[in-house]
């Protein structure tokens, strides 16, 4: 959840033209303001003192959007995840089927199979 401009919460997934903010007060911290692209000033007073509060410079979010990205980002947390607790095997793989190689050449037609 994301604060907007004028205090009201909004969910930030989804919203097109729109950019997340952070923000950072000397004694409370930092957090988070939706506004429309390139409109953030570089100071906001704090939400708890009033005091100026300093826009911050992040990294983009850009993992919050298209489809594949989403799909990248679930395949980037299984991996994290699975890094402190591997799956564990508990018997070998089986054997890989091998498949005769047939001919369809109808001059090789008349030659015993195997």
């Amino acid at each position: 959840m994301v604060t907007t401009g004028d205090g009201a919460g909004v969910a930030s997934e989804g919203v097109a033209g729109v950019a997340v903010y952070e923000f950072r007060c000397r004694d409370h911290g930092a957090w988070e303001e939706q506004r429309p692209l390139g409109t953030a000033p570089d100071d906001l007073p704090c939400p708890e003192c009033g005091g100026a509060a300093r826009r911050t410079m992040t990294v983009p979010r850009l993992s919050r959007g298209s489809r594949g990205s989403r799909t990248r980002m679930r395949a980037i947390e299984a991996t994290e995840a699975s890094a402190d607790a591997p799956p564990v095997v508990t018997a070998l793989p089986s054997a890989p089927r091998t498949r005769r190689r047939t001919t369809t050449n109808p001059a090789l037609r008349h030659l015993p199979r195997p």
